[in-house]
């Protein structure tokens, strides 16, 4: 059997969704599945036409392709689907449905992901809540979930006064500007806290998000340090 992953392109941030792609192909591998990883071109989950087609292209959309085989499966990030619903549905209606490997749902493009994800022919979240959200919201049964899981390491002692840490790039779904409103509600109480994660994804949001650090008078208490 050959799994064709496809991911994003244009994530090149070190991004959660991104090493757990890369560990979930190791892992394949490890376990003697034969695994292409294809970083697919793109604005994704905003792709333009053309790279729409040729997404469509690498699925089989258009017809039989020599390369995809009846033991070939193919499981498409789920930025890239909920990007792409046309693309999914004429793979599906040539016989060649992807399975869709959600991080987490879409509602900046709810129809998009619901037509993507129905077009699938299964669906894997790596949360319960993205099962339990994507269920709600679309009426799709059965989702499995494929927790990530972590390297072994020792118990971290913890800090007092306790640092908090929110691991996360600076983006506007992430929603750090949340974050430093909300410590800056309980500044009585004794605290520091870290904003890991790369800041220049985004550059503009980045600086509203150092700006409201410093509009709370919280320069000395949370840090920005990029990523690390």
């Amino acid at each position: 059997m050959l799994v064709r992953f496809l991911v994003p392109a244009n994530i090149r941030h070190n991004s959660g969704g991104n090493v757990y792609n890369t560990r979930l192909a190791q892992g394949m591998r490890t376990l003697g599945v034969d695994t292409e990883v294809l970083a697919v071109d793109g604005s994704w989950p905003d792709a333009s036409a053309d790279q729409r087609r040729r997404l469509g292209g690498v699925l089989g959309a258009g017809g039989r392709r020599a390369d995809i085989t009846a033991g070939t499966v193919t499981l498409v990030d789920g930025l890239i689907a909920c990007g792409a619903p046309d693309e999914l549905e004429y793979a599906a209606a040539a016989g060649r449905s992807p399975w869709v490997l959600l991080h987490m749902p879409a509602p900046s493009h709810p129809d998009g992901e619901r037509r993507a994800l129905r077009a699938a022919a299964g669906v894997i979240c790596t949360s319960s809540s993205a099962v339990a959200s994507i269920e709600m919201r679309h009426g799709l049964p059965a989702c499995q979930v494929a927790l990530p899981g972590t390297d072994p390491a020792p118990k971290a002692a913890g800090s007092a006064p306790p640092h908090i840490v929110a691991v996360a790039a600076l983006l506007p779904n992430k929603d750090q500007l949340l974050t430093v409103a909300a410590l800056a509600r309980v500044q009585d109480l004794a605290w520091t806290a870290s904003l890991v994660g790369t800041d220049d994804a985004d550059s503009t949001y980045a600086a509203q998000v150092r700006g409201s650090i410093a509009s709370f008078g919280l320069e000395g208490r949370v840090r920005v340090t990029g990523q690390l």
